[in-house]
Parts: structure tokens; C-alpha cells; sequence
């Protein structure tokens, strides 16, 4: 059984659909808390690196940039690995 829950698909063994959106929306609520979040603010030179499989990120301000010359344009480069990190396959083994 799956919910939909911030663009991802999450099932919780033993919980109905409805249940599980609402622990998870608790836990989106904990995680997303002000001590929690960081927030940056880039300047020219900036490089930001983060691991998709243990971050929630989001980009700000950046929905209507009309083109690559505005003040608000950003280039991003996604670089991506094969297969799980060696911590995390040992875990799932």
C-alpha cells in the first residue's frame, strides 16, 4: 500500500494508507522544523554538495526565472554514483 507523500512514494508496513500519511506528515512537520533546516544563500563561487538518499532539499526562489542571465539563475550539476554506498548496502543485506 502507498501514499503519496512529498513527491515520493512511502509505505509503512502495518499502517493503512491513511495512517501512514498522517505519520508521516508528523515526521515531515519534526524534520522540517527551524533548528533543523539550513538555509543558503549563494554567492558567486558557491558549490553545495548534499546526499540525495539522506537529505530533504529544495530549491527557493527559483520557479520563474525567466532565463540563464537572471540575477536568481542558477547552474546546477547533478553527479550520481553507482549502485547503493557501501554503509547503506550492508544495512539493506
Amino acid at each position: 500500500m502507498w501514499c503519496q507523500f512529498a513527491q515520493s512514494p512511502f509505505a509503512i508496513d502495518g499502517l493503512d494508507q491513511e495512517q501512514a500519511q498522517a505519520l508521516l506528515a508528523r515526521l515531515k512537520a519534526h524534520a522540517t522544523e527551524p533548528r533543523f533546516v539550513y538555509k543558503h544563500k549563494y554567492e558567486v563561487g558557491d558549490i553545495a554538495l548534499f546526499d540525495c538518499l539522506s537529505t530533504m532539499h529544495m530549491a527557493t526562489n527559483t520557479l520563474h526565472v525567466p532565463s540563464q542571465d537572471h540575477p536568481d539563475a542558477r547552474l546546477l550539476w547533478r553527479l550520481s554514483t553507482e549502485n547503493l554506498p557501501l554503509v547503506i548496502g550492508k544495512r539493506a543485506a
